[in-house]
């Protein structure tokens, strides 16, 4: 899969090559030098030896107005094994036509395009993936729409772990009302083709603050016994309080019922934890909870939370010009206990590599404090520091003897910039970094470890 995927970056990026004398051309080279020491599953004193990290980067962005843009990332890296290749991580090349927009991705790093999906939610393409994947999706534009009155988006998809799919959707607006359908046609190497198929259909009406959506869903030519998906979702904009929305959901999925409700207040803005202090004028707060029961009818289900609640706030420091500081807390927690959510997967900034908590979780508490920092024209700072608290679920998504799990995470960067295109960053961090065989380890809370690193980039 791997060599596919190469050999079809390869492929778009000589197709791009040809037009570039046409084209704007433009791209950075970074390398760094990461070195790494373990304490080894949480046991601090018990240090693992130091791992040397060397890494090159080339990114090429390439684009004609109106016919195409491509973004290409060439990488030379050695991994936790020492071992070290050449390969293509991601290349993304749009075609623009006067009706469809034509884009082709393959990344080696689990990238993947942004995810299209129903209102409600039942049908959707890849939002995660593999860490390999070739996807190909054919756009509407505007002109298409004036013509038929209809959306159009077709993808197809393919993964390093085998999972292969065809998915449509269409949609048309009659009034305040829009009515759509979307079909997903998996491909399986021992199936009859058109196995499995999924179908949706959905209205929306939208009558002024307040939007209404129903949908349905589903499995055509089944392999194994799915019941249909079924659901009601509303949002109403509060009048008279401007940023303040609430939301409502009613769903049956495979049997199991669902019901919440939530809601959601922007204050000014949309907080920024870009690492550039500039893009932190005044101040942003954004605040956001919701509930879902998972006892509607006697059923239980893993699919939501049931309580989940957000804050994030952004602002200049007064009276200290090139200082910003950013803020977060979320909350997430099971109403049954029982998780059933993702193995927590968290990336750092001092790294690029994952971040281990616990194999699975039935509660989770997130706080981060960021502070940014300009000292001057070529020095800048940031220093971020995160604390994780939960309760662990294992393999099986059952509470073991010790659920209770904390970790914290704390990064330094410092900045040098020795030109507009070029720059120096050195970066040390402690705390819990990616490690293995958790989830073989139903209390393993996380790995312990050392990181510095020192890296440099060249934009042309």
């Amino acid at each position: 899969m791997k060599k596919a995927i190469v050999l079809a970056a390869l492929i778009v990026l000589a197709f791009s090559a040809t037009s570039f004398a046409a084209a704007s051309l433009t791209g950075s080279v970074s390398t760094s030098f990461t070195l790494r020491q373990d304490a080894g599953m949480g046991q601090v004193g018990n240090w693992q030896p130091i791992q040397s990290l060397p890494s090159l980067t080339l990114n090429l962005n390439a684009s004609q107005d109106k016919v195409y843009d491509f973004v290409g990332a060439l990488a030379l890296s050695a991994n936790t094994d020492t071992t070290a290749a050449w390969y293509f991580y991601n290349a993304k090349l749009n075609l623009y036509g006067d009706y469809f927009t034509y884009t082709f991705l393959g990344s080696t790093d689990g990238t993947v395009l942004d995810s299209v999906a129903t209102p409600v939610g039942f049908l959707a393409t890849t939002d995660a993936s593999a860490s390999e994947v070739l996807q190909l999706r054919m756009t509407s534009q505007d002109a298409f729409k004036n013509l038929t009155n209809l959306n159009l988006t077709q993808n197809l998809e393919t993964a390093g772990d085998g999972t292969q799919a065809a998915t449509t959707f269409v949609s048309t607006t009659f009034g305040p009302a829009t009515v759509g359908g979307a079909a997903k046609v998996p491909f399986y190497a021992d199936k009859a083709v058109g196995s499995d198929t999924a179908v949706d259909g959905y209205v929306t009406v939208a009558a002024g603050p307040a939007t209404i959506t129903g949908e349905a869903k589903t499995v055509l030519n089944q392999t194994t016994s799915v019941q249909p998906s079924y659901g009601v979702k509303a949002s109403l904009n509060v009048p008279g309080i401007e940023g303040l929305s609430l939301n409502g959901n009613y769903e049956s999925t495979a049997g199991v019922q669902t019901a919440g409700a939530g809601a959601s207040l922007t204050l000014k803005g949309d907080p920024d934890d870009s690492t550039d202090v500039t893009a932190v004028k005044t101040w942003a707060v954004t605040a956001s909870g919701s509930y879902s029961s998972a006892a509607l009818a006697g059923t239980s289900s893993n699919k939501n939370p049931g309580i989940s609640a957000s804050v994030a706030a952004a602002a200049a420091v007064p009276g200290v010009p090139g200082v910003a500081v950013y803020g977060s807390a979320a909350y997430t927690a099971d109403q049954d206990g029982q998780g059933g959510a993702p193995d927590l997967d968290v990336t750092e900034p001092v790294t690029g590599n994952d971040v281990w908590f616990a194999t699975n979780y039935s509660a989770l508490t997130t706080l981060t404090g960021k502070v940014y920092a300009k000292l001057n024209d070529k020095w800048s700072a940031t220093g971020t520091i995160t604390s994780y608290t939960g309760k662990a679920l294992d393999k099986d998504y059952k509470v073991p003897a010790n659920p209770d799990f904390s970790a914290l995470t704390v990064v330094g960067s410092l900045k040098y910039a020795l030109s507009s295109s070029a720059s120096l960053t050195w970066s040390l961090g402690q705390g819990t970094f990616s490690g293995t065989g958790l989830y073989s380890d139903a209390n393993a809370k996380a790995n312990t470890g050392l990181i510095a690193k020192m890296a440099a980039s060249v934009s042309f």
